[in-house]
C-alpha cells in the first residue's frame, strides 16, 4: 500500500472512530438525559401532589362545612326553632350578607318548576346587586339540567302546582292578602314567618293561624342519602306523583294536631360541579315532598388567580412553583391543580424542570461531540491534503530528478564530446575559440545547477546563513548582468541592465543576489520566447529587483504556486523547455531570508514582472 493511501485509510479510521466514540457517548447521554428528565418529571409530579392535596383538603373543609349548613337558611328570613315567642322577630338568616369567604360568589336555592330564589334582600344595596347576579347566572340556558333537577309533590318540573297552597295557609279562612311565598322545601316555616310577620302588624286572622298551628319550629330529622338515591326517588315522583299530604282541619282537631313536632328532611352530600365555565357546590333537598337544588357559586377567577397561587407559594419552592392556568398549551409538563376544580391546572415551565436537577450536561455532550468530529474532519482534511500533497510532491520530485538528469547530461555531453574532439585533434584552429566558450558555459551552467541544489537542500535545511554586508546594490545587480550578457544576446535576446545611476546602498549577501538575479534571467530567457526579445532588470530604493519581460505571462491562478518548489507552469508550448522547477523557489527562500518576498505581476503592454524585494 502506498504511502497515500495508508494516509487516507488513517484518515477514514479517524473520521469513523470519532463518530462511533461520540455516537456511543451521545446515545448514552440521551440515556442519561432521558433518566434525568423522568425524575425531573417525577418531582414536579410530587410537587404538583403536594400542592393539588393542599388545595383539596380546603375544598373538602369547604363542602363539609356548607353540607353541615341546615337548608332553612337557603331564605332570607327563617323561624329559629328556638324562638317560642309570637313578639319574637323573624331572624334574618347568615346567608343574607356577601360571603365572607373570597371563594364564594354568592348562594342559591332552585324551587320546582325552575324559580331562582337566593337569601340576600332585594332592599340591600350589595346582597341586591347580588342576587340579581345570582339570578343572571342560574337562568342561563347551561344551567337547564341543574335547575331540572328541582321538583315538587306531583309536579312534572315545570311550573308549581297548586297542591302546595294546602302547605303554606292551611285552608284558614282569611280575607287577607296573599302572602304565600313560593313553592320551595320550607312551606310551613316561610307560612309560619309570614303569618308572625303579619300579626306584629295587627292582622287578627294571622294571630289566629299562628295560635292555631303552634308558634314552636317543628323538629327536623335530617337524613343523609346519596345523589343515585335522590335522583331515583325524584323519578318515581316524577312518574307517578307523590302522594298528596293530609289538608289538617283547622275546626275539628285540636292543637296539638297542628303543629309539626318532626318531619323528615333528606339531603344528598354537597358535590362539585361545573356549569356554563362555573364552579359550583350543590346538593339536593327534599322535604314536604319537594326537591330543591342548593349551593354556592365558587369564584373560579379568584381561585385561577388568588387563591391557589397562594396554596403554591406556601408548599412549594418559588424554582419549582407552577403557574395556575386554564388553559395548559404551552407548559413543559402540567397536572390538575384539584380533583374537584376541572379546567384549572398546575403549569410547570422549563425553568421549574431545570430547578428539578435536570442536568445540561447533554448540550455541552452535543457541542463536544461536534467540537469533536469537528477537529476530527480537520484531521482527516489535512491527512488527505498531506497525503495529496506527498503525492504531488512525489511525483515532482520524479519529474524534477528526470530534469536535473536531462540538466546535467546536457553539459556533461558537451564537455565530454568537446574534449574528445580536442583530443582527437577534430577541432581546427579557427573552431577552437569557440569551443573552448562553450566548454566554459557548459561549465558554468553545470555549476550553476548545482549550486542551486545545493542552495535549496541548505536552505531547507537551515545550513545556510547569508553574509550581509553593506554595498551598492545598484553597482552589483548590474555587474552579473553584464556577465550573463553575452549568453543572453547569443539567444537572440536584448538585455538592459539597471541604469548607471547613483549608488543604492543596502545589505546583502552578494552570492545570494548573484543567484537571485541569473535565475531571474535565466527564467526569463527560457519562457519569454515571444517576438519582442527584450529583457530588463531594474533595481530601486529601497532594495527592490525587478526582472521584466514580454513573455506570455502567469497566468494568474499560477501566480503563487510558480515559487512552489519543483513546480511548473503547464503550457504545451513549453512542455519540452528544460528546467528544474526550483530556480523561482530558490528565489523566493532567498529574498525570505534577506527579510523580504518575491512576487509575480503581469506588466502592463503584456509580459511578466517579477519582483524581489530584499527587505531594505
Amino acid at each position: 500500500m502506498t504511502s497515500s493511501r495508508r494516509l487516507t485509510a488513517l484518515a477514514a479510521g479517524l473520521v469513523i472512530s470519532t463518530l462511533l466514540l461520540g455516537g456511543g457517548w451521545l446515545f448514552a447521554g440521551l440515556r442519561e438525559r432521558a433518566a434525568q428528565e423522568r425524575a425531573a418529571m417525577a418531582s414536579l409530579a410530587r410537587v404538583a401532589e403536594v400542592v393539588r392535596g393542599a388545595v383539596d383538603e380546603s375544598l373538602e373543609e369547604l363542602r363539609e362545612r356548607e353540607d353541615e349548613r341546615p337548608f332553612y337558611l337557603y331564605n332570607y328570613y327563617y323561624s329559629p326553632p328556638d324562638v317560642l315567642a309570637i313578639s319574637d322577630p323573624v331572624a334574618v338568616s347568615p346567608l343574607a350578607v356577601a360571603p365572607s369567604d373570597p371563594r364564594i360568589v354568592g348562594y342559591f336555592q332552585i324551587n320546582p318548576g325552575g324559580l331562582i330564589q337566593t337569601p340576600y334582600s332585594p332592599d340591600a344595596q350589595t346582597p341586591a346587586q347580588l342576587d340579581t347576579r345570582m339570578r343572571q347566572m342560574l337562568s342561563h340556558p347551561d344551567f337547564e339540567r341543574l335547575r331540572a333537577l328541582a321538583i315538587g309533590p306531583g309536579d312534572d318540573g315545570d311550573a308549581p302546582g297548586p297542591q302546595i297552597t294546602s302547605l303554606l295557609t292551611l285552608n284558614v279562612p282569611t280575607a287577607a292578602p296573599d302572602v304565600s311565598p313560593p313553592m320551595d322545601v320550607n312551606a310551613w316555616g316561610n307560612a309560619q314567618a309570614a303569618d308572625i310577620g303579619l300579626a306584629q302588624q295587627g292582622d287578627a286572622l294571622a294571630n289566629t293561624r299562628v295560635q292555631m298551628r303552634g308558634r314552636q319550629m317543628p323538629t327536623f330529622r335530617r337524613e343523609d342519602v346519596s345523589w343515585a338515591q335522590a335522583t331515583a326517588a325524584r323519578a318515581r315522583n316524577a312518574a307517578r306523583g307523590a302522594a298528596r299530604p293530609q289538608r289538617p282541619d283547622v275546626r275539628a282537631a285540636g292543637l296539638g294536631n297542628l303543629v309539626q313536632r318532626e318531619t323528615e328532611v333528606r339531603y344528598t352530600p354537597m358535590v362539585f360541579a361545573d356549569a356554563h365555565s362555573q364552579i359550583l357546590l350543590q346538593r339536593l333537598v327534599t322535604h314536604e315532598g319537594v326537591t330543591a337544588v342548593q349551593g354556592l357559586v365558587l369564584d373560579r377567577s379568584h381561585l385561577e388567580r388568588e387563591w391557589i397561587p397562594q396554596v403554591v407559594a406556601r408548599h412549594a419552592a418559588a424554582a419549582v412553583a407552577p403557574a395556575v392556568v386554564s388553559d395548559p398549551h404551552g407548559c413543559l409538563a402540567h397536572f390538575p391543580a384539584s380533583a374537584h376544580l376541572e379546567g384549572l391546572h398546575l403549569c410547570f415551565s422549563e425553568g421549574a424542570l431545570r430547578a428539578a436537577d435536570v442536568g445540561t450536561s447533554l448540550g455541552w455532550q452535543l457541542a463536544a461531540l461536534i467540537f469533536l468530529l469537528a477537529l476530527s474532519l480537520l484531521a482527516a482534511s489535512a491527512i488527505l491534503a498531506s497525503a495529496r500533497r506527498s503525492d504531488a510532491l512525489s511525483r515532482q520530485k520524479s519529474v524534477f530528478v528526470s530534469a536535473v538528469s536531462h540538466e546535467l547530461r546536457t553539459p556533461l555531453t558537451t564537455l565530454r564530446m568537446h574534449a574528445e574532439m580536442l583530443d582527437e585533434g577534430l577541432v581546427t584552429e579557427e573552431r577552437r575559440p569557440k569551443v573552448h566558450r562553450e566548454l566554459v558555459r557548459e561549465s558554468v551552467r553545470l555549476a550553476r545547477l548545482v549550486d542551486n541544489v545545493l542552495s535549496l537542500s541548505n536552505l531547507e535545511e537551515g545550513h545556510r546563513r547569508l553574509e550581509l554586508a553593506d554595498g551598492d546594490l545598484r553597482a552589483h545587480v548590474r555587474d552579473v548582468v553584464e556577465s550573463q550578457r553575452a549568453r543572453v544576446e547569443e539567444r537572440g535576446f536584448t538585455l538592459i541592465g539597471p541604469a548607471d545611476d547613483a549608488p543604492l546602498l543596502a545589505r546583502f549577501d552578494h552570492q545570494a543576489v548573484d543567484q537571485i538575479v541569473v535565475n531571474l534571467i535565466e527564467n526569463a530567457v527560457k519562457y519569454a520566447d515571444s517576438e519582442t526579445k527584450k529583457i530588463e532588470v531594474t533595481v530601486d530604493p529601497p532594495a527592490v529587483i525587478r526582472v521584466l519581460d514580454r513573455g506570455p505571462g502567469v497566468p494568474e491562478s499560477e501566480r503563487e504556486r510558480v515559487f512552489e518548489r519543483f513546480h511548473r507552469v503547464q503550457r504545451q508550448e513549453h512542455s519540452h523547455a528544460p528546467g528544474t522547477g526550483i530556480g523561482l523557489s530558490l528565489v523566493r527562500e532567498l529574498a525570505e531570508a534577506h527579510g523580504g518576498r518575491a512576487s509575480v505581476n503581469p506588466r502592463k503592454g503584456g509580459g511578466l514582472e517579477v519582483r524581489v524585494d530584499l527587505g531594505g
